[in-house]
């Protein structure tokens, strides 16, 4: 099943902040400790998920330091790149090295040779890299087409340097990819609602949102397919499809509700984003009572 045959399941990191909107390092601290005790294999640090468009890239090298030294290099710590620039790829990957970066997650660009980009950034490398397919607008519910061909993501997983590809939320472009990308690399599913789906078609672990909440249903969902439990996987991947759609209809403030209802500190979301309202707050805990047994 991949790297050692082990599943891996990472999120991409909600940033807390202050009243005052400033990052709170201090709260993200406490966080990455809490999240050191459940079942959760690393942090993505400027993803989607965890505000990427909302946060500077001074900011996401001090989160990972935060969480780095938290963490003292157990789990993967991964900086988020998206940018269409062969020098300014190079300079963000020496940014998170040197903040404490164990790998780095780059998208395929949106032009361009994807194969090209890859190949001169994975020359030059001083981290592993995992490729994403997915684009910013794609994982904000804006669909593209794909990015690259399957025989090209295999190419360029077959690179030296290059550990790993996430996929996009198309499952029947994805289940033709996975032929092409090698088994003995990350080949991790995008979004919790598609678990099930991307362990059938051979994944081997998962970098998605749900994963904050969520790591022991989603390590629970890889369990029961390799003992051939389909209808318990069936079973447990409907209630977790279930608080996944609750969450993600309502963006990174029921995120963050959720977390803050489970222990954690996050604050509100950076402006224009908008946090949870009462209504949705009474909603999001009987969700959460359903799927108490499988949370964190």
């Amino acid at each position: 099943m991949g790297m050692n045959q082990q599943v891996t399941i990472v999120a991409p990191t909600p940033m807390p902040f202050t009243l005052k909107e400033d990052l709170n390092l201090e709260a993200l601290a406490k966080n990455t400790e809490l999240w050191l005790k459940t079942k959760l294999d690393g942090f993505v640090i400027g993803t989607a998920n965890g505000e990427e468009a909302f946060v500077t890239q001074k900011e996401k090298y001090q989160a990972t330091k935060i969480i780095s030294e938290v963490s003292n290099n157990s789990k993967l710590v991964i900086g988020g790149i998206d940018n269409p620039s062969i020098y300014g790829t190079l300079h963000q990957i020496e940014g998170f090295h040197k903040s404490g970066s164990n790998h780095v997650r780059i998208r395929i660009p949106k032009s361009g040779n994807p194969v090209n980009y890859f190949r001169e950034i994975l020359r030059k490398t001083s981290l592993p890299v995992i490729m994403s397919h997915q684009n910013l607008g794609e994982i904000l519910d804006k669909p593209t087409s794909s990015l690259a061909e399957p025989e090209e993501i295999g190419e360029i997983c077959s690179m030296d340097n290059i550990v790993g590809y996430i996929t996009d939320h198309s499952v029947r472009f994805e289940a033709v990819v996975r032929d092409y990308v090698p088994k003995n690399k990350y080949f991790w599913t995008c979004n919790g609602s598609l678990l099930m789906h991307g362990v059938l078609i051979g994944a081997n672990g998962a970098c998605m949102a749900f994963g904050n909440v969520g790591s022991v249903a989603a390590h629970k969902i890889f369990e029961y397919i390799k003992l051939n439990q389909l209808q318990d996987a069936l079973d447990l991947q409907k209630r977790i499809t279930a608080i996944d759609y609750f969450i993600m209809r309502r963006g990174v403030g029921c995120l963050k509700a959720a977390l803050e209802i489970l222990g954690f500190e996050l604050g509100l979301p950076r402006k224009p984003q908008l946090s949870l309202d009462k209504e949705n707050l009474k909603l999001l805990h009987e969700e959460l009572e359903k799927v108490k047994t499988y949370i964190l």
